[in-house]
């Protein structure tokens, strides 16, 4: 049997983060960083690090299940009283899975409509249902829609989630077709907050 764990992300920085606490939490170096390709396209796609360890593996399965489709949010999170437990796993969550949507969109009459959101995908719905109920905990107010999703809108709850939560700095849009490619997901959130004020100009 073989225990291996690892983790890939289109941003090599929350790679050499996830390293960084790897080492902190297990005391155990890391693998090469190495490239995943897309082998119809010959392109890069992102990173990933392996480690063996079975210790670690071990440990980690006393939190939850790593099987596709059970995955659950680990009940010493979801019960802890420890606020700032339950805000670094949701920065994580949202490093990891989730977008911002922020856009400008003119209908036929001329009209701007600003479209401001952040949202993630998630193909198991329990555990989606888990990530809800842990922002509402923190008095911030996602809803879920269809396809899996996790999304966030209002104003109000946009600016709650910056302020308490927010993305880390190493979290940063990697899809080379979008069109804020590079730009840290913190930063055009951020953008997409202020835009709320200089909504009455864009009419």
């Amino acid at each position: 049997r073989r225990y291996t764990f690892g983790y890939c992300n289109t941003s090599k920085g929350l790679i050499k983060k996830f390293i960084e606490d790897v080492n902190k939490v297990y005391g155990i170096k890391h693998a090469k960083i190495t490239e995943r390709i897309n082998n119809v396209y010959n392109e890069k796609i992102g990173y990933v690090v392996r480690y063996s360890c079975r210790a670690a593996i071990e440990d980690l399965l006393r939190y939850t299940s790593f099987r596709e489709g059970e995955e659950k949010l680990p009940k010493q999170i979801m019960n802890s009283k420890n606020k700032k437990l339950k805000i670094e796993f949701l920065r994580c969550f949202w490093d990891d899975e989730g977008m911002v949507g922020f856009s400008e969109v003119k209908d036929k009459n001329g009209y701007v409509h600003v479209h401001r959101f952040i949202e993630a995908y998630q193909k198991n719905t329990d555990f989606l249902k888990q990530i809800k109920e842990l922002h509402e905990m923190l008095d911030i107010e996602p809803y879920l829609h269809s396809n899996n999703k996790i999304k966030i809108s209002k104003k109000e709850s946009l600016k709650r989630f910056s302020d308490i939560i927010n993305f880390s700095s190493e979290a940063i849009i990697c899809r080379t077709t979008a069109k804020h490619y590079n730009m840290r997901k913190r930063d055009l959130l951020k953008l997409a907050i202020e835009s709320y004020s200089n909504e009455k100009s864009l009419h």
